[in-house]
Protein backbone atom coordinates (compact mmCIF):
# COMPACT_ATOMS: atom_id res chain seq x y z
CA UNK A 1 0.00 0.00 0.00
CA UNK A 2 1.14 3.45 -0.32
CA UNK A 3 2.17 5.24 2.30
CA UNK A 4 -1.22 7.42 3.00
CA UNK A 5 -3.04 4.79 2.68
CA UNK A 6 -4.81 3.36 6.13
CA UNK A 7 -5.15 -0.68 6.65
CA UNK A 8 -8.32 -1.02 8.69
CA UNK A 9 -8.67 -3.73 10.91
CA UNK A 10 -11.25 -4.73 13.88
CA UNK A 11 -10.90 -7.21 17.08
CA UNK A 12 -13.80 -9.02 18.00
CA UNK A 13 -13.91 -9.88 21.33
CA UNK A 14 -16.16 -12.95 22.30
CA UNK A 15 -14.71 -14.00 25.58
CA UNK A 16 -16.95 -15.38 28.09
CA UNK A 17 -16.06 -17.06 30.97
CA UNK A 18 -17.14 -20.85 31.56
CA UNK A 19 -18.38 -20.33 34.41
CA UNK A 20 -20.76 -17.38 35.15
CA UNK A 21 -19.68 -14.56 37.41
CA UNK A 22 -21.67 -14.00 40.27
CA UNK A 23 -22.91 -10.26 40.48
CA UNK A 24 -25.06 -9.51 43.43
CA UNK A 25 -27.61 -6.22 42.65
CA UNK A 26 -29.13 -4.04 45.34
CA UNK A 27 -31.75 -1.17 45.44
CA UNK A 28 -30.17 1.11 47.40
CA UNK A 29 -26.62 2.52 48.22
CA UNK A 30 -27.41 1.71 52.13
CA UNK A 31 -27.98 -1.76 51.22
CA UNK A 32 -24.79 -2.17 49.27
CA UNK A 33 -23.04 -0.34 52.33
CA UNK A 34 -24.20 -2.57 54.99
CA UNK A 35 -23.18 -5.78 53.12
CA UNK A 36 -19.86 -4.24 52.73
CA UNK A 37 -19.26 -3.40 56.33
CA UNK A 38 -20.37 -6.62 57.19
CA UNK A 39 -17.79 -8.31 54.88
CA UNK A 40 -15.40 -6.28 56.42
CA UNK A 41 -16.60 -7.16 59.53
CA UNK A 42 -15.99 -11.07 58.81
CA UNK A 43 -12.30 -10.37 57.61
CA UNK A 44 -12.91 -10.50 53.74
CA UNK A 45 -10.34 -8.11 52.25
CA UNK A 46 -12.07 -5.45 49.40
CA UNK A 47 -11.84 -3.06 46.48
CA UNK A 48 -14.96 -0.17 46.09
CA UNK A 49 -15.16 1.35 43.36
CA UNK A 50 -17.21 4.28 43.11
CA UNK A 51 -18.13 7.17 40.32
CA UNK A 52 -17.57 10.43 43.24
CA UNK A 53 -14.53 11.64 44.35
CA UNK A 54 -15.29 15.23 45.68
CA UNK A 55 -15.82 15.78 49.36
CA UNK A 56 -19.50 16.97 48.78
CA UNK A 57 -20.06 13.51 47.16
CA UNK A 58 -22.22 11.32 49.29
CA UNK A 59 -20.93 7.94 48.08
CA UNK A 60 -17.42 9.57 46.93
CA UNK A 61 -14.24 7.99 47.68
CA UNK A 62 -13.40 10.82 50.82
CA UNK A 63 -16.49 10.05 52.63
CA UNK A 64 -16.65 5.99 51.92
CA UNK A 65 -13.10 6.18 53.25
CA UNK A 66 -14.25 8.51 56.16
CA UNK A 67 -17.20 5.95 57.05
CA UNK A 68 -14.77 3.03 56.70
CA UNK A 69 -11.85 4.19 58.78
CA UNK A 70 -14.58 5.04 61.55
CA UNK A 71 -15.97 1.51 62.25
CA UNK A 72 -12.93 -0.48 61.40
CA UNK A 73 -9.90 2.04 62.68
CA UNK A 74 -6.81 -0.14 62.70
CA UNK A 75 -7.30 -1.37 59.10
CA UNK A 76 -5.05 -0.56 56.25
CA UNK A 77 -7.23 1.35 53.87
CA UNK A 78 -6.17 3.17 50.74
CA UNK A 79 -7.52 5.59 48.85
CA UNK A 80 -7.26 6.05 45.07
CA UNK A 81 -8.75 9.18 43.43
CA UNK A 82 -7.66 12.08 40.90
CA UNK A 83 -6.41 14.19 44.32
CA UNK A 84 -4.51 11.50 45.97
CA UNK A 85 -2.52 10.08 43.58
CA UNK A 86 -1.51 13.37 42.61
CA UNK A 87 -1.06 14.22 46.34
CA UNK A 88 3.28 14.00 47.37
CA UNK A 89 2.94 12.35 50.60
CA UNK A 90 -0.16 10.07 50.65
CA UNK A 91 0.04 6.51 49.64
CA UNK A 92 -1.39 6.43 46.54
CA UNK A 93 0.89 8.73 45.40
CA UNK A 94 1.97 7.40 41.85
CA UNK A 95 0.25 4.14 42.67
CA UNK A 96 -0.93 3.70 38.95
CA UNK A 97 1.77 2.13 37.13
CA UNK A 98 2.20 -0.67 39.87
CA UNK A 99 -0.88 -1.65 41.65
CA UNK A 100 -0.70 -4.97 41.29
CA UNK A 101 2.26 -5.05 43.87
CA UNK A 102 0.75 -1.84 46.10
CA UNK A 103 -3.59 -3.31 46.22
CA UNK A 104 -2.05 -6.22 48.40
CA UNK A 105 -0.33 -3.91 51.20
CA UNK A 106 -4.16 -3.07 52.03
CA UNK A 107 -7.01 -4.25 53.46
CA UNK A 108 -9.77 -1.97 51.93
CA UNK A 109 -9.15 -0.50 48.63
CA UNK A 110 -11.33 2.86 47.67
CA UNK A 111 -10.83 3.52 44.07
CA UNK A 112 -12.46 6.38 42.03
CA UNK A 113 -12.67 6.14 37.84
CA UNK A 114 -8.88 6.61 38.36
CA UNK A 115 -9.27 2.86 38.06
CA UNK A 116 -11.50 2.42 35.19
CA UNK A 117 -9.68 1.41 31.87
CA UNK A 118 -6.64 0.60 30.65
CA UNK A 119 -5.92 -1.34 34.08
CA UNK A 120 -5.43 -5.18 34.81
CA UNK A 121 -5.49 -6.00 38.36
CA UNK A 122 -3.95 -9.39 38.41
CA UNK A 123 -3.28 -9.89 41.79
CA UNK A 124 -5.59 -12.94 43.92
CA UNK A 125 -5.66 -10.87 47.42
CA UNK A 126 -8.97 -9.42 46.90
CA UNK A 127 -12.45 -11.35 48.42
CA UNK A 128 -14.83 -9.20 46.87
CA UNK A 129 -15.54 -6.78 44.33
CA UNK A 130 -18.25 -3.54 45.74
CA UNK A 131 -19.46 -0.69 43.24
CA UNK A 132 -21.48 1.67 43.89
CA UNK A 133 -22.47 3.36 40.02
CA UNK A 134 -24.01 6.84 41.22
CA UNK A 135 -24.35 7.78 37.53
CA UNK A 136 -21.24 9.87 36.59
CA UNK A 137 -19.83 7.30 34.54
CA UNK A 138 -20.94 6.01 30.95
CA UNK A 139 -22.50 2.62 30.72
CA UNK A 140 -19.42 1.44 29.62
CA UNK A 141 -16.85 2.75 32.08
CA UNK A 142 -18.79 1.10 34.74
CA UNK A 143 -18.75 -1.93 33.48
CA UNK A 144 -15.35 -1.96 32.60
CA UNK A 145 -14.41 -0.78 36.27
CA UNK A 146 -16.44 -3.29 37.38
CA UNK A 147 -14.37 -6.07 35.61
CA UNK A 148 -10.70 -4.57 36.63
CA UNK A 149 -9.91 -7.23 39.42
CA UNK A 150 -9.74 -10.68 37.31
CA UNK A 151 -9.99 -12.71 40.07
CA UNK A 152 -13.24 -14.84 40.28
CA UNK A 153 -14.81 -13.34 43.46
CA UNK A 154 -18.31 -11.99 44.14
CA UNK A 155 -19.21 -8.72 42.48
CA UNK A 156 -21.85 -6.31 44.56
CA UNK A 157 -23.07 -3.62 42.67
CA UNK A 158 -25.64 -0.65 43.35
CA UNK A 159 -26.64 0.71 39.94
CA UNK A 160 -29.00 3.90 40.33
CA UNK A 161 -32.20 4.21 38.21
CA UNK A 162 -31.03 7.24 36.16
CA UNK A 163 -27.78 9.35 35.45
CA UNK A 164 -28.26 13.25 35.90
CA UNK A 165 -25.94 13.27 32.89
CA UNK A 166 -26.54 14.36 29.64
CA UNK A 167 -23.89 15.66 26.37
CA UNK A 168 -25.10 18.40 24.39
CA UNK A 169 -29.34 18.56 24.37
CA UNK A 170 -29.69 15.21 25.82
CA UNK A 171 -30.94 13.63 22.92
CA UNK A 172 -30.48 9.87 22.22
CA UNK A 173 -31.45 10.43 18.87
CA UNK A 174 -27.90 11.43 16.23
CA UNK A 175 -29.73 14.00 14.07
CA UNK A 176 -31.38 15.71 16.70
CA UNK A 177 -28.46 16.10 18.95
CA UNK A 178 -26.49 16.89 15.50
CA UNK A 179 -29.07 20.00 14.76
CA UNK A 180 -28.25 21.28 18.57
CA UNK A 181 -25.02 21.95 17.47
CA UNK A 182 -25.18 23.18 14.66
CA UNK A 183 -24.65 26.48 15.50
CA UNK A 184 -21.78 26.19 17.96
CA UNK A 185 -20.01 24.13 15.26
CA UNK A 186 -20.65 26.61 12.41
CA UNK A 187 -19.42 29.18 15.14
CA UNK A 188 -16.65 27.04 15.56
CA UNK A 189 -16.20 26.31 11.90
CA UNK A 190 -15.55 30.43 11.23
CA UNK A 191 -13.37 31.11 13.99
CA UNK A 192 -10.95 28.41 13.14
CA UNK A 193 -10.88 29.01 9.32
CA UNK A 194 -9.98 32.78 10.08
CA UNK A 195 -6.88 31.33 11.60
CA UNK A 196 -6.04 29.15 8.64
CA UNK A 197 -6.24 26.07 11.39
CA UNK A 198 -8.12 23.70 8.92
CA UNK A 199 -7.51 24.89 5.65
CA UNK A 200 -8.65 21.45 3.87
CA UNK A 201 -11.66 20.93 6.46
CA UNK A 202 -15.27 20.53 4.51
CA UNK A 203 -17.75 21.69 6.28
CA UNK A 204 -20.27 19.47 4.01
CA UNK A 205 -19.41 16.59 5.74
CA UNK A 206 -18.06 17.18 8.89
CA UNK A 207 -16.94 13.40 9.68
CA UNK A 208 -15.66 13.80 13.11
CA UNK A 209 -18.94 15.81 14.27
CA UNK A 210 -21.30 12.84 13.49
CA UNK A 211 -18.78 10.42 14.98
CA UNK A 212 -18.79 12.40 18.33
CA UNK A 213 -23.22 12.89 17.76
CA UNK A 214 -23.82 8.76 17.27
CA UNK A 215 -21.26 8.16 20.22
CA UNK A 216 -22.99 10.54 22.41
CA UNK A 217 -26.41 9.99 21.52
CA UNK A 218 -25.36 6.03 22.56
CA UNK A 219 -24.32 7.59 25.96
CA UNK A 220 -27.02 9.51 26.11
CA UNK A 221 -29.21 6.99 25.57
CA UNK A 222 -27.20 4.91 28.24
CA UNK A 223 -27.58 7.97 31.12
CA UNK A 224 -31.23 8.01 30.67
CA UNK A 225 -31.69 4.08 31.23
CA UNK A 226 -28.41 3.45 33.23
CA UNK A 227 -29.70 0.69 35.70
CA UNK A 228 -31.24 -1.19 33.03
CA UNK A 229 -28.13 -0.47 30.50
CA UNK A 230 -25.53 -1.51 32.65
CA UNK A 231 -27.69 -5.23 34.10
CA UNK A 232 -27.78 -5.75 30.51
CA UNK A 233 -24.45 -5.53 29.77
CA UNK A 234 -23.23 -7.53 32.60
CA UNK A 235 -25.24 -10.38 31.91
CA UNK A 236 -23.85 -10.12 28.25
CA UNK A 237 -20.31 -10.13 29.17
CA UNK A 238 -21.16 -13.58 31.27
CA UNK A 239 -22.20 -12.57 34.70
CA UNK A 240 -24.94 -14.20 37.12
CA UNK A 241 -27.08 -11.41 38.39
CA UNK A 242 -28.56 -12.38 41.86
CA UNK A 243 -30.89 -9.63 43.59
CA UNK A 244 -30.16 -9.40 46.70
CA UNK A 245 -32.97 -8.84 49.79
CA UNK A 246 -31.32 -5.90 51.92
CA UNK A 247 -31.40 -5.27 55.73
CA UNK A 248 -33.53 -3.29 57.16
CA UNK A 249 -31.46 -0.68 58.76
CA UNK A 250 -31.36 1.51 55.74
CA UNK A 251 -32.52 4.47 57.37
CA UNK A 252 -30.06 4.24 59.79
CA UNK A 253 -27.48 3.68 57.95
CA UNK A 254 -28.59 6.71 55.52
CA UNK A 255 -28.79 9.19 58.71
CA UNK A 256 -24.91 8.01 59.59
CA UNK A 257 -23.66 8.39 55.31
CA UNK A 258 -25.69 12.12 55.80
CA UNK A 259 -23.76 13.12 58.96
CA UNK A 260 -20.38 11.97 58.10
CA UNK A 261 -20.65 13.79 54.33
CA UNK A 262 -21.99 16.60 55.65
CA UNK A 263 -19.60 17.13 58.38
CA UNK A 264 -16.45 16.12 55.73
CA UNK A 265 -18.04 19.37 53.50
CA UNK A 266 -18.19 21.86 56.42
CA UNK A 267 -14.75 20.90 57.58
CA UNK A 268 -13.44 21.09 53.85
CA UNK A 269 -15.60 24.70 53.41
CA UNK A 270 -14.01 25.83 56.61
CA UNK A 271 -10.07 24.52 55.86
CA UNK A 272 -10.75 26.41 52.53
CA UNK A 273 -11.24 29.61 54.02
CA UNK A 274 -8.39 29.36 56.63
CA UNK A 275 -6.06 28.93 53.79
CA UNK A 276 -3.82 31.96 52.75
CA UNK A 277 -4.77 33.78 49.86
CA UNK A 278 -2.05 33.42 47.04
CA UNK A 279 -0.23 36.11 44.85
CA UNK A 280 -1.34 36.14 41.36
CA UNK A 281 2.69 34.62 40.51
CA UNK A 282 2.04 31.99 43.17
CA UNK A 283 -1.71 31.01 42.10
CA UNK A 284 -0.51 30.60 38.66
CA UNK A 285 2.64 28.24 39.94
CA UNK A 286 0.04 26.47 41.96
CA UNK A 287 -2.79 26.32 39.54
CA UNK A 288 -0.01 25.05 36.67
CA UNK A 289 1.31 22.62 39.37
CA UNK A 290 0.38 18.48 38.07
CA UNK A 291 1.32 17.23 41.86
CA UNK A 292 -0.19 19.07 44.71
CA UNK A 293 -0.09 19.00 48.34
CA UNK A 294 -3.83 19.32 50.28
CA UNK A 295 -2.62 22.37 51.11
CA UNK A 296 -1.88 23.99 47.60
CA UNK A 297 -5.37 22.38 47.17
CA UNK A 298 -6.95 24.72 49.40
CA UNK A 299 -5.67 28.06 49.02
CA UNK A 300 -5.90 27.49 45.23
CA UNK A 301 -9.45 27.15 45.74
CA UNK A 302 -9.84 29.84 48.16
CA UNK A 303 -8.04 32.23 45.91
CA UNK A 304 -10.03 31.39 42.55
CA UNK A 305 -13.01 32.12 44.46
CA UNK A 306 -11.67 35.43 45.93
CA UNK A 307 -10.76 36.48 42.03
CA UNK A 308 -14.08 35.40 41.24
CA UNK A 309 -15.93 37.50 42.86
CA UNK A 310 -13.94 39.89 43.58
CA UNK A 311 -13.57 39.77 47.42
CA UNK A 312 -11.43 38.93 50.15
CA UNK A 313 -13.47 37.85 52.30
CA UNK A 314 -14.36 34.13 51.70
CA UNK A 315 -16.73 32.64 53.96
CA UNK A 316 -17.63 28.48 54.30
CA UNK A 317 -21.60 29.89 52.73
CA UNK A 318 -19.76 31.14 49.84
CA UNK A 319 -17.51 28.17 49.26
CA UNK A 320 -20.75 26.19 49.16
CA UNK A 321 -22.68 28.28 46.97
CA UNK A 322 -19.96 28.38 44.55
CA UNK A 323 -19.51 24.78 44.24
CA UNK A 324 -23.64 24.68 43.72
CA UNK A 325 -23.12 26.94 40.55
CA UNK A 326 -23.41 30.60 42.31
CA UNK A 327 -20.98 31.85 39.81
Amino acid sequence: PSHDTVIQWLVINEWKPTTPRRAFVYNSPEGLLSDLLESIRNGDRVIIHTGGQKVSSRWGTINLESLIKKAFPTLKILRIDAESVATPGHSAYGCMGNLNAILPLYDVVIASPTIETGVSIDVKHFHRVFGFANGTQTVGAVCQTFARVRDDIPRHIWINKYSNQRIGNGSHDPEKLLKSQEKLFKANFHFLGQLDAIADFDDKTPQHLRTWTSLSAFHNYGFKNYRTMILEQLQEEGYLLIDVVEPDNQQEIKQEVKAVAEANYHAHCEQVCDSPTLNDLDYQKVKDKRAKTDAERLSEKKTAIAKRYLTEDVTPDLVKADDQGLY
